[in-house]
């Protein structure tokens, strides 16, 4: 265990990858706290140290929480960005002018602005530029409800600046909880962003009963489409071979990750239109759609991609999609 610091560790907000990577941080610092937007979830979590996401298991007693999210942003020296994507620009504009000067940032964050296609980091750097080398990225196989119940688990955190990095590496050290560190900020935020899509077209396929043979195609083409859109936005190929990348990807194309169950559903004949409406968070939906139009600015060929952005909002059947990408002219493999 490390030698505990004063700087206050603010998780916002407290959703499940958020009160994960909280404990991890609990276990060198008496300074976290979980900011929760509901005044009875937070108060639950007071009294009984458990809070809903996770039934059943008490969180370490050094944690504290609140819903006075304003001043637990003023007062912190480390926040833990942990929002969904989409909200992520609005949310974090308010806490802009109330942030103590020098103070850094993690996200946890796996996707896309849905209106400017910007990367997380890209966000909040456009929000306030003096951020530019205060930002960190935290991502990986990593479930947050193996995180809470201390199962091993490996991650990688990314930065700009690899003194913070190294100082995020060590602050969240724990015996279960091992993180290495990367240069690669752009590579480990598109393999976070990228893998969710082709995490639903995985499971397309094995709800369509397809076969392994065909399970096996998809992820790795899938994983093909994803290192060329990012190394032609500026990522390291390498990082798509580790934890960020393959890792990442490998969790996320079994159940009970989200996305893919969404595509197994899709692939026995459930409307996207119904998943969409049903207020569950499948992050695939919106990378999707910027991942296609990144590759189209960068005149990328991404045909699953753009296949499956075709079955989720333009009404491409799941056959013509099959015979779509089975039909496409013989090629090399060549990565």
């Amino acid at each position: 265990m490390v030698e505990r610091k004063d700087e206050k560790i603010a998780i916002l907000t407290a959703g499940s990858m958020g009160i994960a990577i909280g404990t991890v941080f609990a276990e060198n610092s008496d300074q976290v706290v979980f900011g929760y937007r509901s005044e009875e979830s937070c108060r639950q979590f007071l009294n009984t140290r458990i809070d809903v996401r996770f039934p059943g298991i008490e969180l370490p007693d050094n944690i504290s929480a609140t819903t006075d999210l304003y001043t637990l942003v003023a007062e912190a020296g480390l926040i833990v960005v942990a929002t969904r994507a989409r909200y992520l620009r609005s949310f974090f504009s308010q806490f802009i002018p109330i942030m103590r000067p020098g103070a850094n940032i993690l996200h946890v964050i796996k996707g896309f602005d849905s209106e400017t296609n910007q990367r997380i980091s890209e966000i909040l750097i456009n929000e306030d530029p003096s951020l530019s080398n205060r930002i960190a990225v935290l991502s990986g196989p990593n479930y947050a409800h193996e995180i809470v119940k201390r199962k091993y688990t490996v991650t990688v955190i990314a930065s700009t600046d690899q003194s913070f990095a190294k100082c995020l590496q060590t602050k969240l050290h724990a015996p279960w909880f091992r993180p290495y560190i990367s240069d690669d900020m752009v590579g480990v935020e598109l393999g976070g962003a990228l893998k969710n899509p082709v995490a639903m077209a995985v499971g397309i396929v094995e709800g369509m009963k397809l076969g392994a043979n065909a399970s096996a195609a998809m992820q790795t083409r899938g994983l093909y489409e994803m290192i060329k859109l990012a190394v032609a936005l500026g990522a390291n190929e390498k990082t798509f071979t580790g934890f960020a990348g393959y890792g990442d990807l490998s969790l996320s194309c079994k159940p009970p990750g989200r996305n893919y169950l969404a595509g197994h559903q899709i692939g026995q004949g459930v409307q996207p239109t119904s998943l969409l409406e049903s207020g569950v968070t499948i992050e695939g939906f919106d990378s999707v759609r910027s991942a296609v139009e990144l590759a189209r600015l960068h005149k990328v060929d991404v045909p699953i991609l753009e296949a499956l952005r075709d079955i989720l909002y333009h009404g491409l059947t799941l056959d013509e999609a099959g015979e779509r990408l089975m039909s496409r002219n013989l090629a090399n493999e060549g990565f």
